[in-house]
């Protein structure tokens, strides 16, 4: 049933999920408050299925502050080895997810080395795919970009095991 449903439809039909009891044993608290918070909208669980090493991070109303570290490559230093490192490192250091950041070099390649390496939470920012895949792919500059090519950032980031990511809006 949690692949058909939400966290959020799982939550307010008084179901308690797998990533939910995981969350709620990792905060320290009861599964059934915040199995509660998440069917109200004041708690989240961060966890993609295709993130299937992926530990649940539950954020929220009344949970601890999460540590996140941005690590990323940009067109000066592309190295994935270097960011596979930095996540190591982070996540030693206390780090409950990862923001990817890369906007240069293999950024599909990097992200998915990102997801494979690590069980943390891992974030990204799908506008950044976009504006590189606009420059990069169709050769048009980064103003050109389309709803449609953000839109596609986005399916791409999930589709990859994203667990959380950030959206840019003005």
């Amino acid at each position: 049933m949690s692949q058909e449903l939400t966290q959020m439809e799982m939550a307010r039909k008084g179901l308690i999920s797998k990533e939910v009891k995981e969350a709620a044993l990792a905060e320290c608290i009861a599964p059934e408050l915040l199995r509660d918070r998440v069917a109200r909208g004041t708690a989240v669980i961060c966890r993609n299925r295709c993130h299937t090493h992926g530990i649940p991070l539950a954020v929220g109303q009344g949970l601890r502050t999460k540590v996140n570290a941005n690590i990323g490559t940009s067109a000066d230093d592309q190295s994935i080895d270097k960011e596979l490192e930095k996540a190591r490192v982070a996540v030693a250091a206390g780090a409950d997810s990862l923001m990817d950041l890369s906007t240069g070099g293999p950024i599909n390649e990097i992200r998915q080395a990102i997801i494979k390496e690590t069980s943390a939470c891992i974030g990204s920012v799908p506008l950044y795919q976009a504006a590189v895949d606009t420059v990069t792919l169709q050769h048009k500059p980064m103003v050109d970009m389309t709803v449609d090519d953000i839109f596609a950032g986005v399916v791409k980031h999930l589709d990859d095991g994203v667990d959380f990511i950030t959206v840019h809006c003005g």
